[in-house]
């Protein structure tokens, strides 16, 4: 580690790589395995960096929910009236202090393999993200887990809301959700006839 002078006379600190990982591990923000190249870095604390993209990609996902909500009530007023009003707290248990921190890691981690970066979180992180996805899909209808395995409970309007979601993260994926259904529907969860009819008939008439 050395002192330089910028062209403006500033004094800035220069470092190497291994004097970098040795402060980082020594201040508990970065572990022993990150001053090797073929490992992933391991972040002990939540960055702004992550922060920032957390609640900018939320917002913009419930902000696309609330849209589909809008069209699937505008498709058909009196099956889903209401749901435009669901739309509006979507999602919000991501905000509550037991989901909060493990959700921004979670999507953190989704981005990174997006970006094919390795990454890994804390030791007890994926604990407590499991945690925090068991809380959140409890707390919300349109999560078929809410029911407890009981699928037959949702209502019309549990399924609009679930639908919704799942047009928001297909068209943000860039994927085909009738594919992603044809995976899911029946095979991940078990529907009824009559909600199976209007899963579908939602994703080819709304998406």
């Amino acid at each position: 580690m050395r002192l330089t002078k910028t062209a403006s006379g500033k004094t800035t600190i220069k470092m190497s790589r291994q004097e970098w990982s040795d402060m980082g591990k020594k201040a508990g923000w970065i572990s022993k395995r990150a001053m090797d190249s073929d490992d992933p870095i391991v972040e002990n604390i939540i960055t702004e960096e992550m922060k920032k993209f957390f609640y900018e990609r939320t917002k913009a996902h419930i902000e696309s929910v609330k849209g589909y909500c809008r069209k699937i009530e505008n498709y058909d007023p009196e099956r889903f009236r209401g749901l435009s009003a669901r739309g509006e707290s979507h999602d919000q248990s991501k905000y509550c202090d037991l989901e909060l921190d493990p959700y921004i890691w979670l999507t953190w981690k989704f981005k990174c393999k997006d970006d094919n970066r390795d990454f890994s979180g804390p030791p007890d992180m994926d604990d407590k993200i499991c945690e925090a996805i068991k809380h959140h899909k409890g707390q919300n209808r349109h999560h078929p887990e809410y029911f407890n395995g009981d699928t037959n409970k949702m209502s019309t309007i549990d399924i609009g809301e679930m639908v919704a979601d799942w047009c928001a993260v297909s068209e943000e994926k860039g994927t085909s959700l009738e594919e992603w259904a044809r995976k899911n529907v029946n095979v991940k969860w078990v529907f009824t006839k009559e909600q199976e009819s209007i899963i579908y008939e939602l994703i080819k008439e709304v998406f």
